[in-house]
């Protein structure tokens, strides 16, 4: 990563050069996390698309390996994902070793024709062959892409999830040799035309209300029409056999959702989310998306490169009184930081309310409890003449999310605005939040309420306060902490 380069972020992957949009290929192995990802080396815009390569051991520190996986001359390798197998059930030879498989779309650039193909590597995504024939599935259509791969232990079957995205149809394939598919079951969303689905990912989560019992999550992205505008992701739970997906009216989601489904993320900036594939059902699942919008991705203010990835998120499911919620916390398995103390216990509208300086990335937790205030919250990236607003209206059961002041907001006319979420509290509002230069990520009430937002401020803006209007509000704990190591002197 480089020091230093302006609104770049110490803990959020971002590559060295040019362009990067979804997550691909996100696997843990014994070494660590790789995160492969849809990459322009060439140039900071959308176009000749291939797969590029970063590593982390700890989630917090990655390294940009540059391009892994390239298609023939006439294809661009567009969305997928990856898994670890043994060697031997590639080769059918008594081979030691483990492998990494992908599968991606090969999207031939002449015709806009789409098909899927599987590959694999032995020497951890430096270089790839192909696994049997190509397309894996004989089907060639447009807009047919975005294969999901995992193994499902109860039918000891491969499983490839591939969406249609104007049928808006997600189709399951099995396999048992990642070698001769057959589709099986499809889910059918109800979106209005114009809108593309893109990017299913289906996870096993355990069901809180009946231990020892699994409920499936099936994520799938919107091109358009998300709940703050443009891009977005939202997620149906139910039950998954090995052959189709059948979906639960369980949700605690929006009144328009009827409990069908529930919004990914309330912030504009949370697309294309995938799991980090372990083949390993006991492990909570982790996932990260790409952080940005397909409204003015092509034009955030970033040199040399554009695209950055969000914070991994470890999922889980809670219940409340409307139904099922996903939660997603931040999740970094390794040392992130010393944490600090914060002196506050009192927020009021009456009184100035002392500023910190923790500089441009860092994490914050604090809990409001015993509120008298309308309104009342935490601004961050603070500088002369900007701040980016997170504010809670308990009243109105709101949260909201304002980056109007928040620096450099000139790009697009879509940048400038105030996100809204649900509030879902009893008697505190615990605040998980993220600060990394140039992106904010909030999780409220272990994750229950989940915003993301770019921000492009000014080198001054790193400052942290609270606020309040019509009365005060007690903070009844608050710390935080460096992540990514020191980059500006704390003041």
């Amino acid at each position: 990563m480089l020091k230093n380069d302006r609104y770049r972020p110490r803990f959020h992957f971002s590559p060295t050069s040019g362009w990067m949009n979804d997550p691909n290929g996100l696997v843990r192995t014994a070494a660590g996390y790789h995160a492969f990802f849809q990459h322009n080396p060439t140039e900071k815009t959308w176009g000749n698309i291939v797969w590029g390569h970063a590593f982390s051991e700890d989630l917090l520190i990655w390294r940009d390996l540059g391009v892994s996986l390239v298609p023939e001359e006439s294809l661009m390798a567009f969305s997928g994902s990856a898994v670890e197998c043994p060697l031997s059930a590639l080769t059918g030879e008594d081979s030691d070793g483990l492998a990494l498989v992908a599968a991606y779309t090969g999207h031939e650039t002449a015709t806009e024709i789409q098909d899927q193909r599987i590959v694999y590597s032995v020497d951890d995504g430096i270089s790839w062959r192909p696994l049997g024939k190509e397309p894996a599935i004989p089907e060639r259509v447009r807009h047919f892409r975005d294969p999901g791969l995992f193994w499902h232990v109860e039918t000891q079957s491969w499983i490839l999830v591939v969406i249609y995205a104007v049928e808006h149809a997600v189709a399951f394939y099995r396999s048992p040799d990642l070698r001769g598919w057959q589709r099986h079951g499809t889910f059918q969303l109800d979106e209005p035309d114009g809108v593309e689905c893109e990017c299913p990912e289906l996870v096993r989560l355990a069901d809180p209300q009946t231990p020892g019992e699994d409920l499936w999550l099936l994520k799938v992205d919107l091109s358009t029409g998300a709940v703050t505008g443009g891009s977005g992701g939202k997620y149906f739970l139910g039950r998954f056999d090995g052959y189709g997906f059948e979906s639960l009216p369980i949700v605690a989601g929006p009144p328009e959702a009827r409990n069908a489904w529930g919004w990914v993320d309330y912030g504009k900036d949370f697309y294309a989310a995938q799991v980090f594939r372990n083949n390993d059902k006991t492990q909570t699942p982790v996932w990260l998306g790409w952080a940005s919008n397909w409204q003015y991705a092509r034009q955030t203010p970033t040199d040399p490169w554009r695209g950055c990835l969000s914070c991994p998120r470890e999922l889980s499911l809670a219940v409340t009184g409307d139904g099922y919620l996903l939660c997603q916390k931040p999740f970094f398995p390794g040392t992130a930081g010393d944490s600090r103390s914060l002196p506050w216990s009192v927020v009021d509208s009456e009184a100035p309310f002392p500023e910190v300086n923790p500089g441009h990335s860092f994490e914050l937790r604090c809990r409001f409890s015993d509120w008298t205030a309308e309104e009342f919250g935490v601004d961050v990236a603070v500088g002369a003449d900007c701040r980016t607003r997170l504010g809670f209206r308990p009243a109105q059961e709101e949260i909201f999310l304002d980056r109007r002041r928040s620096g450099d907001v000139s790009f697009s006319t879509d940048f400038p605005e105030i996100f809204q979420a649900p509030l879902r509290y009893h008697d505190e509002i615990d605040v998980h939040l993220l600060v990394d230069r140039s992106i904010v990520e909030v999780f409220v009430n272990g994750g229950q309420t989940v915003l993301s937002s770019l921000i492009y401020p000014p080198d001054d803006a790193t400052r942290l306060s609270l606020y309040a209007r019509s009365g005060r509000a007690t903070i009844s704990s608050a710390e935080w902490s460096l992540l990514g190591g020191p980059e500006v002197p704390i003041k």
